[in-house]
């Protein structure tokens, strides 16, 4: 399986408290997490 991952949106809250969770993309350790119990799924990410 292959995910196609658009990183705009996803890895940051749709309202930030701070600009640094804004910025810092602040749900990538949530996304690890949960990917860690697929791994046999391949990820293409896009970013702008």
């Amino acid at each position: 399986m292959i995910i196609f991952f658009s990183m705009a949106g996803v890895l940051y809250p749709s309202q930030p408290q701070s600009l640094l969770d804004f910025l810092a993309y602040c749900r990538i350790p949530r996304f690890e997490s949960v990917m860690r119990d697929f791994p046999d799924v391949d990820i293409v990410i896009c970013a702008d």
